[in-house]
């Protein structure tokens, strides 16, 4: 993050809309890595690092040699890429691994870790963006973050959803209202009717625009467009749902709400 200037004696200038670059800053890449080998987990980590700071992008790196704790953590940590190694004690494991990660976080981008070529038709069997050979990695981050940010750019217009039969569905996230955890279910009303997904609060969070989408309570996420009334301890939407403010959110909630609405007002 660079030190924003003073804003001593500017006091009746328009506030300047950000450029992309400072977007692409100000974003967050929640990142995980999956090897077998400790010793290309520690070298991957200190690359994405190096990378991070050569490029001012705020990347956090997780990194896991099991599999089987990798994908318990998968959903939980709503990561936005998985770097993934292919072999895993000499099995193919990867390929099957990216597979349920397709199904369980279908906004999670899957890139292939690898030091042998001949797996690259096999993968097609899952969707990803990148099969990278290991001793190629550092040069391909700027391709890889670029594809993804592009990505992500595309998903913020809409939300790809696992539906309760396994089915994805996209959303346009215009049509969104609001978003209610109910038990393990979370339900999603839109301006075309609601729809369920077992996909939690924080996993679907992390695939909205923080510009249009914000937790008012632990249990909902709103869209502030569509709030029609800002009151104490609620507000009301669209179609006349009121949903609640949290205690811990009121505060940050209005100043978020508030700064959003002086955005709006200066288009």
């Amino acid at each position: 993050m660079h030190a924003g200037r003073s804003a001593a004696g500017d006091g009746c200038r328009a506030r300047q809309p950000m450029t992309e670059k400072e977007k692409t800053s100000m974003r967050t890449w929640n990142v995980m890595v999956c090897d077998d080998e400790r010793s290309w987990l520690v070298l991957a980590e200190k690359m994405l690092r190096e990378f991070a700071e050569d490029t001012g992008r705020e990347i956090r790196v997780r990194c896991f040699e099991d599999p089987g704790e990798f994908l318990r953590e998968t959903e939980r940590l709503a990561p936005q890429i998985c770097f993934m190694d292919i072999e895993f004690g000499g099995e193919e494991q990867g390929i099957d691994l990216a597979g349920i990660v397709n199904e369980r976080c279908p906004s999670c981008q899957v890139a292939f870790l690898t030091n042998y070529l001949h797996y690259s038709l096999e993968v097609y069997r899952t969707e990803h963006i990148w099969y990278v050979l290991k001793p190629q990695f550092m040069e391909r981050l700027p391709e890889i973050f670029q594809k993804l940010e592009y990505i992500e750019d595309t998903q913020r217009r809409e939300l790809l959803i696992s539906g309760l039969d396994g089915s994805l569905i996209k959303l346009p996230c215009e049509q969104i209202l609001y978003m209610e955890r109910q038990g393990r279910i979370t339900r999603i009303e839109t301006t075309s009717g609601p729809y369920e997904t077992r996909m939690r609060i924080p996993t679907l969070e992390a695939r909205l625009s923080a510009k249009s989408f914000v937790r008012c309570h632990n249990s909902y996420i709103v869209s502030l467009p569509r709030i029609r009334e800002l009151r104490g301890k609620s507000v009301i939407m669209e179609g006349g749902a009121e949903i609640l403010i949290s205690r811990g959110y009121q505060s940050s909630f209005r100043r978020t709400y508030l700064a959003w609405a002086e955005d709006v007002s200066l288009v």
